[in-house]
């Protein structure tokens, strides 16, 4: 699986940037983005663009 519990995501469709809660599947995860909790598909997030340098 490419993410665990606690990995920084973006949402894809909205650029908001969350956390992961929980893996529900091989093709889901549990995000919190702004408060709110709710599942999405993996090709739905991706990891968020690293400014350091």
């Amino acid at each position: 699986m490419k993410y665990t519990v606690g990995d920084k995501i973006l949402l894809l469709h909205s650029k908001e940037e969350g956390t992961v809660l929980d893996i529900i599947n091989d093709k889901m995860v549990l995000v919190e983005v702004g408060g709110t909790k709710f599942p999405v598909y993996l090709d739905q997030i991706d990891f968020p663009i690293s400014t350091v340098s």
